[in-house]
């Protein structure tokens, strides 16, 4: 067999291949992989204080995280236990406030 009559059908294939690529991805995209509802981590919420700096509070079992998360590292700030008194999102809501406070 000589490159003339290969070239085609090696065309053909990599143009395939190529298309199940992109329908695998999308079909990916549209029917993400489901996440295990019973697990017992959960980010609560997070809030952006740079380009690549935020913090994040984190619920892990029964006690709540406050994360500073940066490119390189991730911090554990502040560690509380979950109270019926407090809402979960208090953290964040009290960090805005001092954002705009100074």
């Amino acid at each position: 067999m000589d490159l003339a009559s290969t070239l085609p059908q090696m065309a053909l294939s990599l143009l395939i291949l190529v298309g199940v690529m992109v329908l695998l991805g999308m079909a990916a995209k549209r029917w993400p992989l489901k996440r295990n509802p019973d697990s017992s981590l959960r980010v609560v919420s997070s809030v952006s204080i740079g380009s690549r700096e935020k913090l994040v509070v984190v619920r892990f079992e029964e006690q709540r995280l406050l994360l500073g998360v940066t490119s390189q590292s991730i911090n554990a700030l502040c560690v509380g236990e979950p109270s019926a008194a407090r809402d979960a999102t208090s953290i964040p809501q009290r960090l805005r406030s001092v954002e705009e406070a100074g």
